[in-house]
């Protein structure tokens, strides 16, 4: 939290909601790479990532990533842009990394804050 602080000069804005979604990071020719979600809010995630070697494997050089968030096993993903923020190594072993979106595609905001929302 105080690295957030520090990077941005204040505290997360938004409420976050505790669940495990699945995202899709890549996605183009079938080479994308499946992760699940630690926490949601309206403007990013925290997401497991062990078992990646290198921030790099998921950024493949970009600033921003396409990540695909399902939120239901029956709906099209929700596709937006993020950022990595930050990766932490767990004392368990785990690797979790903090992403910021920054494009929202279509309808995305919309759909994001009305899952967030309906659950916090």
């Amino acid at each position: 939290m105080q690295l957030l602080r520090k990077l941005f000069g204040k505290q997360r804005g938004r409420e976050r909601l505790m669940v495990e979604l699945p995202v899709l990071i890549g996605g183009s020719g079938g080479d994308e790479n499946r992760f699940m979600t630690a926490d949601l809010s309206e403007t990013g995630l925290r997401m497991d990532i062990t078992g990646v070697a290198s921030p790099g494997d998921l950024t493949r050089g970009s600033r921003s990533v396409a990540l695909a968030i399902v939120l239901a096993e029956d709906q099209d993903p929700v596709s937006v842009y993020g950022e990595l923020i930050w990766t932490k190594p767990e004392e368990d072993g785990k690797q979790f990394s903090g992403w910021m979106f920054c494009d929202y595609p279509g309808d995305s905001r919309d759909r994001l804050a009305e899952f967030v929302r309906e659950r916090i």
